[in-house]
């Protein structure tokens, strides 16, 4: 699907500068890969402002790729698309069956973008503040070999 991009609030270049900037504290801090998970940060690094906050999603950022990913629920993934200053590629919808999933949910789609990506194994800085206990749980019994950082 080819979605057109909308007006972005900043130009491509401020959102590179930001993210660097989020890059270079990473690095200090020995983190890898970042997830993203307050929805004013996700704006702030992504340009997204649709009020989808209230389902599992993520903006993964890894220390050596120039753009982020974005995982999401799939119904929001083309808003996104029109929003966010990235290639269309690194929008990943999830599917409906991950709502009000108990066993599966939106996160579980996250943890296997971070497994089949590579990222697993590495230094992960999570922003636990904005998860359940539960969650947080998970995100470590999934990723055993993961150095996980708030």
């Amino acid at each position: 699907m080819t979605i057109p991009k909308g007006v972005q609030a900043f130009p491509r270049t401020e959102y590179l500068r930001r993210l660097s900037a989020v890059k270079a504290e990473m690095e200090g801090r020995d983190v890898d890969v970042l997830l993203v998970l307050d929805a004013s940060n996700i704006t702030y690094l992504s340009g997204y402002t649709t009020p989808s906050g209230y389902v599992p999603q993520a903006l993964v950022i890894d220390g050596v790729a120039e753009e982020p990913t974005f995982i999401l629920r799939r119904c929001d993934a083309p808003a996104a698309m029109y929003e966010c200053f990235m290639e269309q590629d690194k929008i990943i919808g999830y599917p409906e069956a991950l709502i009000g999933n108990l066993a599966n949910d939106g996160y579980d789609a996250v943890i296997d973008f971070l497994n089949e990506a590579g990222l697993a194994k590495r230094g992960l800085g999570i922003e636990m503040s904005s998860l359940p206990a539960a969650t947080s749980e998970k995100f470590k019994s999934r990723l055993p070999e993961a150095r996980v950082v708030d």
